[in-house]
């Protein structure tokens, strides 16, 4: 079952229905060698390459979802597919289904005891061999994929799951929070039942396999006896929550997992486990701790790491703990010092009073609402967030090394509740996976993913899922039926490529999404074999304007108007060529468009390629082929607005050739403006 209805065409059948599109059939200095049959991006009513290209075309539901990429070294038999954990909102539907012990769906009142319900079932999971066309592939009913019994501690909300796969064991583990039952379930300590529903708690499930059956953990199901106790001394139940926060913290422990959702696992240098997750103490506030083992928190390692702020309050920037950082003293009687984090008595680090929640930098500059000149500060407005409250959620740490090979960790997270069409994505640093993160300077310049001026079709867009693989980063995220409104509608699957970029606003390197954008781009290259290969060849170019070559291959194509100087710029017109060391094997080549309409170009004039060697399914002698008149899909600007759409590329495929040199003509723009400019080059190949 595809999950996106992408109109897939063979190559060939492709190739025969854009022949005919040249406009320019007199060009002279073009005619060498034979001309090159390819799919050209500029009409796709017939559908276009979908062994090489993606477009996010709004169509597959989900919503929140953890997303993870299994190689086949890590799993002979499951691996090769990104896996979809889809939680319990976004209108997928699968909210707590009950199911007989074979795996069917229980009939509602049946007096068959064979139709007896025995579990519920929770978390659709789908797979995908692109991060594009999803199959539902859950073991159990309806493409389930978490079996609960009927005495586990929740009922249902269980939001925003994610997996990931622990290396030593090859197990596959679920983290989520879920809405604690309205009743009491005997023995159980510290599932506090509720008449409203409004306590949510922490979980994890465990799986031999990414598509489950995912079950409960218990001592007996991951520390292989049902009296074995974890690191912490607690023999684990299905019927009580995962991680027990009263149980150290007191009753001040009940207050914050009033609302205990989205939980993000992540892996530091040294291979060590933690766990992000929000927390409502009192705002939306995100939190982490340090993990003893896939299934166990080190309580004592509790971190509070950035909170949202309601509008018109002072936005946060960072956050420090109060307490005397020579003090080690136990988190609760009996837990024991933990002499890496320090916990003084007088402040205890799970109390949301002990950390100061600052509004001024490291170098002493307090966000304040207005500059000197009287105006207002969009600093200030960006970091409290715009509708909806300031709320932060859909966290995710993620971490990336510099050209010098420094580590820095990232926390993203809104600004905002997923009701505001402001539901962006932003990030700060720190040098540790613990934090203190802080937030850049620049409110625009800490945008990944969001609104932009160019982008009137693909809004609230907070939560995501970033995912590197073969070299390359991607963001899976999700967008609005209806953009920019305000009311949660369901939600709809959409990727975009992120590159990581320097700024001299900036300490560290910054993560910036391609998009998001509906037009065509490259798929990931674990899948189609192919990748970017244009920064490893070397560029030449006419009439260019001194120092923007370099932005023709960084990777970043602008999809931010405060980066449109990262464009390549030339006068008018330009030819790029592009030399190869050695021969290289190409399947395509996108030319993203300029950010700016008035600077975009109309078309390509052509495209020559120097052959290493005439092509296998070509007869003939020739070392050269050439493109005429590659167009620029008109569906992708509106001339009367001189609006473009941000991203969005002259595209051709074609079957494999082998080339030293590709030679591109542009001449035609769009606009008035007398200088020209490219965001972005890639030609895919390997």
């Amino acid at each position: 079952m595809k999950g996106k209805r992408i109109i897939t065409l063979s190559l060939a059948v492709i190739l025969g229905l854009s022949m005919n599109g040249c406009k320019n059939q007199n060009a002279e200095s073009i005619d060498v060698g034979f001309e090159l049959s390819h799919f050209d991006g500029s009409d796709t009513t017939n559908g276009y390459d979908t062994d090489l290209l993606y477009q996010n075309n709004s169509e597959f539901l989900g919503g929140d979802s953890g997303i993870i990429w299994v190689s086949e070294e890590e799993d002979p038999e499951y691996g090769g597919y990104f896996y979809q954990y889809n939680g319990d909102v976004a209108l997928v539907g699968n909210r707590g289904v009950m199911s007989t012990e074979d795996g069917k769906t229980a009939p509602v009142d049946s007096t068959d005891p064979s139709q007896k319900a025995a579990y519920r079932t929770h978390v659709t999971i789908t797979r995908s061999k692109d991060l594009n066309d999803w199959e539902v592939c859950g073991a159990l009913d309806n493409g389930m994929g978490l079996k609960v019994g009927a005495n586990t501690w929740f009922v249902g909300d269980l939001w925003a799951p994610e997996t990931i796969r622990d290396p030593e064991s090859g197990k596959y583990f679920m983290y989520f929070g879920a809405k604690t039952r309205t009743d009491d379930i005997e023995g159980a300590e510290y599932a506090q039942p509720t008449i409203n529903g409004d306590i949510k708690y922490g979980g994890v499930a465990v799986s031999d396999t990414p598509v489950g059956p995912f079950e409960i953990v218990t001592s007996e199901n991951f520390y292989g006896s049902a009296t074995a106790t974890n690191p912490n001394g607690e023999i684990l139940t299905e019927i009580n929550p995962t991680f027990m926060f009263e149980k150290y913290y007191g009753e001040y422990g009940i207050t914050f997992p009033g609302y205990w959702a989205d939980p993000n696992p992540y892996y530091d240098d040294a291979g060590n486990l933690y766990l992000s997750f929000i927390v409502h103490a009192p705002s939306y506030t995100v939190a982490a701790v340090k993990m003893k083992d896939m299934v166990t928190p080190d309580y004592s390692t509790f971190t509070y790491l950035t909170r949202g702020n309601p509008e018109g309050t002072d936005p946060i920037v960072r956050v420090l703990y109060k307490g005397d950082s020579s003090k080690h003293d136990e988190i609760a009687p009996g837990y024991g010092a933990n002499m890496e984090f320090c916990n003084d008595a007088e402040y205890p680090r799970y109390k949301y009073e002990s950390w100061e929640w600052l509004t001024t930098w490291e170098d002493g500059t307090e966000n304040v609402r207005y500059l000197e000149n009287g105006t207002e500060n969009p600093d200030f407005i960006g970091h409290i967030g715009q509708g909806f409250s300031g709320i932060r959620e859909g966290q995710q740490i993620i971490s990336h090394k510099d050209a010098n090979g420094k580590t820095t960790y990232y926390l993203t997270s809104t600004f905002t509740g997923v009701q505001s069409p402001d539901y962006d994505v932003y990030w700060a640093s720190s040098d540790s996976p613990l934090g203190p993160f802080t937030y850049p300077k620049g409110r625009e310049r800490g945008v990944v993913l969001g609104r932009d001026v160019n982008n009137d079709f693909m809004s609230n867009l907070g939560h995501v899922q970033f995912i590197e693989v073969d070299g390359e980063w991607w963001i899976a995220h999700w967008e609005w039926p209806e953009p920019f409104g305000t009311v949660d509608l369901g939600r709809i699957y959409a990727l975009s490529q992120m590159t990581w970029i320097e700024d001299d606003k900036a300490n560290c390197p910054v993560p910036v999404a391609n998009g998001p954008t509906k037009s065509l781009q490259a798929l990931p290259s674990i899948t189609t074999g192919y990748r970017n290969i244009a920064s490893e060849a070397k560029i030449e170019a006419t009439n260019v304007k001194k120092g923007s070559l370099q932005y023709l291959t960084d990777g970043y194509v602008v999809s931010k108007h405060m980066y449109t100087n990262r464009e390549f710029k030339a006068e008018e017109s330009t030819t790029i060529t592009i030399t190869f060391d050695s021969p290289r094997t190409i399947r395509g080549i996108l030319l993203h468009n300029s950010y700016t309409y008035k600077n975009a170009f109309a078309d390509i004039s052509a495209i020559r390629f120097t052959l290493a060697e005439t092509p296998d399914w070509r007869d003939g002698t020739e070392t050269a082929c050439f493109i005429r008149d590659l167009g620029f899909n008109e569906d992708y600007y509106r001339a009367d607005e001189e609006w473009i759409q941000a991203g969005a590329a002259a595209v051709a495929t074609f079957d494999e050739i082998t080339v030293t040199k590709i030679e591109i003509d542009v001449e035609n723009m769009l606009g008035d403006s007398d200088e020209l400019r490219i965001s972005e080059l890639k030609v895919m190949g390997k």
